[in-house]
């Protein structure tokens, strides 16, 4: 048998439903020769994708997907010695980031001093609460920084 290898023509629809408007996206072959598709709705709300191949349209299309709200960073909480001095060199330490009153969100954290970046484990409990752990690497100073959706919540950095 001959094995061989055809391109197949990949299109997509992504429109919000409420309004009827054609969203603007971006359609990636992967390495593994899946595809990937990526938009950014510009208002929350219900959305819905279609997906042809070879002009038919992809079995279990088309596909609703609801776009939040993004939140703010005003509501996220932190507390733990983490974020307070002292700490012990060599010596992990964790804070919590509580983010319930803000709600679903992309939390990004960063912890440096005079030398660079420190490696930070972030563990997600699943109900917007964090657990963030850090081991300081030297005596002075570190400036901790956390993020939600792209912006400094309070006490941070």
């Amino acid at each position: 048998k001959q094995w061989y290898q055809r391109r197949v023509a990949i299109t997509a629809g992504v429109v919000q439903v409420a309004s009827n408007l054609v969203l603007p996206h971006t359609i990636t072959e992967n390495e593994d020769s899946t595809y990937s598709i990526s938009c950014l709705p510009n208002q929350p709300g219900k959305h819905q994708i279609t997906i042809t191949c070879d002009a038919k349209p992809l079995p279990g299309t088309p596909l609703l997907f609801d776009a939040l709200q993004m939140q703010e960073a005003k509501g996220v909480l932190l507390d733990g010695p983490g974020i307070k001095s002292p700490m012990v060199v060599m010596e992990s330490t964790t804070f919590k980031v509580d983010a319930r009153n803000s709600g679903p969100g992309i939390i990004e954290v960063t912890v440096c001093n005079a030398y660079g970046y420190l490696p930070v484990d972030i563990e997600d409990h699943g109900d917007y609460t964090y657990s963030i752990k850090y081991q300081p690497i030297t005596i002075g100073d570190y400036t901790v920084e956390v993020l939600f959706n792209g912006e400094n919540v309070p006490q941070s950095p």
